[in-house]
């Protein structure tokens, strides 16, 4: 069994290679992936130093079998400061997405900057759909996400916040608060 780790984890080191050199990826000094990552779309990701990504069950079980995925399209930006650690994410900026220094994230919390499709049916039924929202998402330093969070278009969650395990944030969270819920709304200072 431990061969058969080790062999697995050789070819999701040689894939990650791959994918962070395809996709002209900028990181930091020690940048460490366990499992195998997925990176889409043209636009710039950047990790800082001492970036730690988990992308398999058999690290962190918590969450079931997901990856981390990575999408910056339509010239969007996602910037990772360093000493973030994050399990399994889904993130996407066809606008901006940053994570300031410090930053963690639990399984599979997922952060859009962009509604994906327009809310105007016309527009949606499109051949290409060219109506869509998009505004900028930040993390401050220090934030805490708990698992499964969502995070959405235009929120900046201020520095040393926490949000709860399994919420939906549609707004602006500031400093040193711990807010939950769906939607997420404030439940201390800290």
């Amino acid at each position: 069994m431990q061969i058969i780790k080790k062999f697995i984890s050789l070819i999701d080191k040689f894939w990650n290679t791959l994918i962070l050199r395809k996709k002209h990826v900028i990181k930091g000094k020690r940048l460490r992936i366990r499992g195998k990552i997925f990176i889409h779309g043209d636009g710039t990701i950047t990790f800082g130093d001492d970036v730690n990504i988990i992308s398999t069950p058999y690290i962190n079980p918590i969450g079931g079998n997901s990856h981390a995925y990575f999408q910056a399209d339509r010239g969007g930006k996602i910037n990772i400061g360093s000493r973030v650690g994050m399990t399994a994410p889904a993130i996407t900026a066809y606008s901006s997405v940053t994570l300031e220094d410090d930053v963690l994230l639990g399984r599979s919390v997922s952060i859009y900057d962009t509604d994906f499709h327009s809310l105007d049916f016309i527009s949606r039924s499109a051949k290409v759909d060219t109506n869509i929202k998009t505004l900028p998402v930040k993390l401050c330093k220090g934030v805490f996400i708990g698992a499964h969070t969502i995070i959405l278009k235009g929120v900046t969650i201020g520095e040393m916040s926490v949000v709860g395990a399994g919420s939906v944030v549609t707004g602006n969270v500031p400093p040193g608060e711990v807010w939950a819920g769906n939607p997420a709304r404030f439940i201390k200072k800290l």
